[in-house]
């Protein structure tokens, strides 16, 4: 219940202030999201802090299914809130932020295979899951590079796995160009929605002045929480390392996302988000200083405060 209050309250300058629409050529699956978001700005933002909280719970229940951390605890869901919440142009229905939940969905799937004698549906649907998102938000292609990261980590080597992760991939690719093919759209769609895009994006890192407290933070945060993590993961079992290498991985690849996206802002590290979340959650679970990690915290809360500035 804590966690619901907080995401409300920091969403709560997005209510009464319209942020400035997030730009990028819209892939199939988001246009209805965005024309939903146009014509009904104030309940788009309520189904997007829905949307974060859903991915925040999800997030928890993996790490606790899982057994990515030692100790039980609501800190992963929590930070993912707050630092799903920390600049304003996160305060809004954004690609990025619905490709995260089908993704977060094929990072639970795939990690349900360990030790499984077969998993072929489990593979397929994971592939699936990852061109979903791409459909949503094009970079998110980028992950079936973990996935492929995460039968070499979990699995013996079946090629068959590997031949129906590609074709669950390609799947609902096959479907919308079909689609578009019968609308006699197939170039203009691969034309202006995948290879443009990508071909036209900024390489430039573009952040407010407000937002460098929040970004000296959260380094220090990870830093520190990199730090803390590596010293005790030789203590952590089998099944519980496998799940951290996988946590790293998704990490990894959330950050060759950035490559093709159409600009550099906030909203393109959200695909980082649930390993972010989940490494820091660990640190402060396991703060030998306790008061340091409340401090962190507090100072974590109060940059997110000063980055929504302009808009109080």
């Amino acid at each position: 219940m804590l966690i619901v209050v907080v995401g409300i309250l920091l969403w709560a300058p997005a209510l009464f202030v319209q942020a400035a629409p997030l730009r990028g050529v819209q892939m199939p699956l988001f246009a209805f999201a965005a024309q939903f978001a146009a014509g009904f700005p104030l309940a788009s933002k309520v189904v997007a802090l829905l949307v974060l909280l859903g991915e925040a719970f999800l997030l928890n229940y993996i790490v606790q299914q899982h057994q990515l951390l030692t100790k039980k605890s609501w800190l992963p869901a929590l930070l993912t809130v707050v630092l799903g919440s920390a600049t304003a142009d996160l305060l809004q229905l954004s690609a990025p932020l619905l490709a995260l939940l089908p993704l977060l969905l094929a990072l639970h799937v795939l990690a349900g295979t360990y030790r499984l004698n077969s998993a072929f549906s489990q593979v397929f649907n994971s592939g699936v899951l990852i061109s979903i998102a791409a459909l949503i938000y094009l970079p998110a292609a980028i992950f079936l590079v973990f996935a492929f990261a995460a039968l070499v980590l979990l699995r013996p080597f079946i090629w068959r796995e590997w031949m129906i992760l590609l074709f669950g991939f390609l799947l609902p690719w096959i479907y919308v160009s079909v689609w578009y093919y019968w609308h006699d759209n197939l170039a203009v769609f691969y034309r202006d929605l995948v290879l443009q895009p990508v071909l036209q994006r900024d390489f430039f890192l573009k952040l407010p002045a407000e937002a460098y407290p929040l970004t000296a933070i959260v380094g220090l945060l990870l830093l520190t929480a990199i730090g803390r993590f590596v010293a005790g993961s030789g203590t952590a079992t089998m099944k519980t390392r496998k799940g951290i290498s996988l946590m790293n991985w998704f990490l990894f690849t959330g950050l060759l996302a950035l490559l093709p996206a159409q600009h550099f802002g906030a909203a393109t590290l959200l695909p980082v988000l649930p390993p972010l979340a989940f490494v820091t959650a660990n640190y402060f679970l396991l703060a030998r200083r306790l008061w340091m990690a409340e401090v962190l915290f507090g100072i974590l809360i109060l940059a997110v405060i000063i980055g929504y500035k302009p808009w109080l």
